[in-house]
């Protein structure tokens, strides 16, 4: 149980190594408030609005693995400081020439030495990064979010997901249909 303390919205950061329930319901004062179907990947879970003095409470539900929220920290968001880091980030944006689901491409600017290009992306090792046409290395940043470093100057920057196994299992799948149309034709019988 939570003891309420602010008005903002309340946030529940739960560090895990995976995915450990489906679903987690949050009462307020005693009532059901609402149920959440999935856990963020990144375990941050938004709990809600809730009044200064109201008592909220959440329960794991459909555990797939043991799980201690022990180390649980709950947060209040701090609209004025996400403003502050809104402008900061806004400062130097990346203007996008072409947006998909798993390949962005755009330019930016930066001004000033030791910066990072910061994308509200999950961060994933499948995503592979290029800044004026070399190849970068993406960091985590915030516990959950893509980053990459990047020198001051005007650049141009490409992002594809392109999954660890896909290149593999396309040749895999090549040699493997290669190999049956041999064993077929060697197979097949020999008319005259």
């Amino acid at each position: 149980t939570i003891p309420i303390t602010g008005s903002d919205a309340l946030y529940a950061y739960m560090p895990q190594s995976e995915r450990v329930f489906t679903r987690y319901d949050i009462d307020r004062n005693g009532t059901f408030y609402k149920s959440e179907k999935e856990m963020i990947d990144s375990g941050i879970l938004p709990v809600g609005n809730f009044s200064t003095g109201d008592q909220v409470t959440i329960q794991a539900k459909e555990l797939i693995l043991p799980y201690s929220a022990e180390n649980a920290v709950f947060r209040y968001e701090n609209r004025s400081a996400l403003s502050r880091y809104y402008e900061i980030l806004s400062q130097e944006p990346v203007v996008l020439e072409k947006i998909s689901s798993s390949h962005l491409r755009g330019t930016y600017t930066v001004q000033k030495e030791n910066r990072a290009l910061f994308f509200s992306i999950p961060y994933e090792k499948d995503w592979q990064i290029w800044i004026d046409g070399k190849k970068a290395e993406p960091f985590e940043v915030f516990g959950s979010l893509t980053a990459v470093e990047t020198p001051p100057g005007a650049h141009t920057v490409e992002m594809k997901y392109i999954p660890i196994g896909l290149i593999p299992g396309m040749l895999i799948s090549l040699i493997s249909w290669a190999a049956v149309i041999v064993w077929r034709r060697k197979s097949a019988p020999i008319s005259g």
